[in-house]
């Protein structure tokens, strides 16, 4: 079966997490509100966790890693991008593709950094529970000297083990490295979605029903 890809909404799925959806929401734009962080002239090497519709203020950067592993659960402040719907089946090993879109809205020019991803799945739309595939950060590429004409990616590729899932979500817990420090107070990274921003794409996903077609035909051979 194939792959699947999901994109980045602006809307937040149960109340909790950015949503994600297997339907594109369309062109390339800037999230509405704004989705990201003020990284404004903090010094490299501090981190950032994300708060859905929400745009971090540069106060909240410090010198743990995010993210951090441990999903935020509460209602409006979740860090993750959630799928949509929830599946059964499995998926392949092989690349999952981690992509950030993001672009300077209030001030730009200077700022560099990249965004860090773990994966997780479980059965709770808001994350309690969910079990990670990734083990550790996935440290995206490094965008520089960010601006305000036009979006840059912070993306990897990492191939991950398989993993079966039964009636759970997908999620995406993220957050924000500053490796080079922004020229201004209100420096910003704030996320893109479209057809070519913000996504994630699996390798091959077997639903459980194709999957339980293909036990019974070889069970005839």
């Amino acid at each position: 079966m194939p792959a699947l890809t999901w994109f980045v909404t602006n809307a937040i799925a149960a109340g909790v997490h950015q949503q994600m959806s297997e339907v594109s929401p369309g062109a390339d734009a800037t999230t509405a509100p704004n989705y990201g962080w003020t990284v404004g002239i903090i010094a490299a090497a501090n981190f950032a966790s994300a708060d859905a519709g929400t745009e971090v203020p540069a106060a909240s950067f410090g010198a743990a890693v995010q993210p951090d592993g441990t999903i935020v659960t509460t209602p409006g402040a979740g860090d993750c991008w959630r799928s949509e719907n929830a599946y059964s089946g499995s998926f392949a090993a092989g690349a999952w593709t981690f992509q950030m879109g993001v672009i300077a809205v209030s001030n730009g020019g200077t700022q560099d950094g990249r965004a860090g991803f773990r994966l997780f799945h479980g059965p709770n739309a808001d994350g309690a529970a969910a079990v990670e595939v990734t083990g550790a950060p996935q440290v995206g590429s490094v965008v520089t000297n960010l601006t305000t004409a036009a979006q840059q990616l912070s993306s990897i590729a990492p191939a991950l083990a398989g993993f079966v899932v039964v009636n759970e979500f997908i999620f995406i817990q993220i957050g924000w490295e500053i490796t080079g420090v922004g020229g201004m107070a209100a420096a910003d990274v704030i996320h893109r979605i479209g057809t070519t921003a913000s996504l994630v794409t699996s390798p091959d996903f077997t639903p459980a029903a194709a999957a339980a077609r293909g036990w019974l035909l070889r069970g005839c051979d």
